[in-house]
């Protein structure tokens, strides 16, 4: 897994905004909670018929786990600029939820009747790299001095780590027993999106308070 530090710019900065540090942590735990959620349910779905569940479990595992490692690494190596960072997760946490859309449509072969390992390749690939963007760009917002950025970043992989734990229990005992693993699939998804929308809000608002200037002149 990459480290979790800054994608621009050197250490020592001046303290970073309490607000983005905030919208971080939000995304931490988002990103914790709907990518272990999205694993418990893909191999759910998956599995199904399959008869042979190890063999899926290792490979849906591994091409989660593969497909985080590549995100990360993305965008490490090409950084949004430090003003375009709240813009990238807004999209990246829309991309999220409408790619695991796409997934239940492509596991219930409803639109294309691919066999397994298509299915896990179309599905689980696309869906975990943009999973990996999330925390690279989260960590961009709470590392700020070097007194502090141990300590920041160790909060915001807490915060990841609770939404995990919390998606052990909640989606295997509580989402698919109420109301199934594929509309757990598109609750968790509509999380993503609903982010999504909330990160790109003040950008928009802004936008449009512009536009509206303009138009008023």
């Amino acid at each position: 897994v990459a480290e979790l530090r800054p994608v621009d710019g050197p250490a020592g900065r001046s303290p970073a905004d309490p607000s983005l540090q905030r919208v971080a942590l939000l995304v931490a735990f988002v990103s914790g909670l709907t990518s272990l959620g999205y694993q418990v349910l893909w191999t759910r779905l998956l599995a199904s018929g399959t008869g042979n569940s190890t063999y899926v479990f290792t490979l849906i595992l591994g091409s989660f786990l593969l497909g985080i490692a590549f995100g990360a690494v993305a965008i490490t190596g090409r950084p949004p600029r430090r003003d375009r960072v709240v813009a990238s997760l807004a999209l990246v946490q829309a991309g999220i939820g409408l790619l695991a859309v796409v997934g239940v449509v492509v596991i219930g072969g409803q639109l294309i009747s691919p066999d397994f390992l298509t299915k896990v390749l179309l599905v689980i690939l696309p869906t975990a790299v943009a999973i990996g963007l999330s925390l690279p760009l989260a960590s961009n917002l709470v590392g700020s001095t070097d007194e502090r950025v141990g300590g920041d970043t160790g909060l915001l992989l807490g915060v990841n780590l609770a939404g995990t734990i919390l998606a052990t229990f909640a989606v295997p005992f509580v989402l698919i027993p109420r109301i199934g693993s594929p509309t757990a699939v598109i609750l968790l998804a509509s999380v993503n999106i609903a982010l999504g929308i909330f990160l790109a809000a003040p950008a928009i608002a802004r936008r449009l308070q512009a536009s509206d200037a303009r138009a008023d002149r």
